[in-house]
């Protein structure tokens, strides 16, 4: 609109010098002052195409942020720079949602500017997570007690029950039920045998294996 406007100003200014001219040295004209007119007016306007090239935001830091509950969180914020107007990162409007750490949840922060010429930048947003804190590893695995002797002494024949072991783990707790008892004992056959406890906690965790060694021996005759 406004080179319009200079246009038609430029004309109406250029017939009034011709009818001028033409005025002062009856109806001999000497264009070349004409030429000279022109451009003193397009010297003395400013011809500027409009301003249509939208501002451009760059985000400060990642795009994507995830915390754990109660953490603290200070946004990084973001850049703005216009090609006409410069640095305009101090006119961003930050919106979205307000991170709160408290609560578990996906929050958006969004930012926005537009140039002195209205041209609205693309908008920018960025992604906070909220999570529970998950809870360190278990690598403890747990612990095996036997119960009883570690070396049991019989002979043959003679009667035997084990009196087993118990086991303990410091997520899972009381274990004792899940032991894996491998027990071979035959009282009646003279020999050695070895008794195993094993255990696993929850997630996997071994328990170093216990074991009970019980001998079984000829019956000793009396002298």
């Amino acid at each position: 609109m406004k080179k319009i406007a200079w246009m038609g100003l430029l004309f109406v200014m250029t017939i009034g010098l011709i009818f001028t001219l033409m005025g002062q040295s009856g109806s001999y004209c000497d264009f070349s002052d004409i030429e000279r007119s022109q451009e003193n007016i397009f010297q003395a306007g400013t011809w500027k195409n409009p301003d249509t090239v939208p501002p451009v935001i760059t985000l400060i830091g990642d795009e994507a942020v995830n915390l754990t509950v109660d953490d603290s969180y200070t946004d990084a914020g973001a850049t703005a720079s216009d090609d006409v107007d410069g640095d305009i990162t101090a006119n961003i409007v930050v919106g979205g949602d307000t991170v709160d750490t408290s609560t578990v949840g996906t929050y958006i922060i969004t930012y926005n500017v537009s140039d002195a010429a209205g041209n609205p930048a693309t908008k920018v947003t960025r992604t906070v997570i909220v999570s529970e804190e998950e809870p360190d590893p278990d690598t403890v695995p747990p612990v095996i007690t036997l119960i009883g002797d570690e070396a049991v002494n019989l002979t043959v024949d003679d009667s035997y029950t084990d009196a087993g072991a118990t086991a303990s783990d410091d997520v899972d707790g009381d274990i004792t039920a899940n032991i894996v008892v491998v027990n071979l004992v035959n009282t009646s056959v003279v020999g050695t045998y070895t008794i195993t406890y094993d255990v696993s906690d929850a997630v996997g965790n071994p328990a170093d294996q216990v074991t009970r060694t019980v001998i079984v021996s000829e019956e000793l005759e009396e002298t």
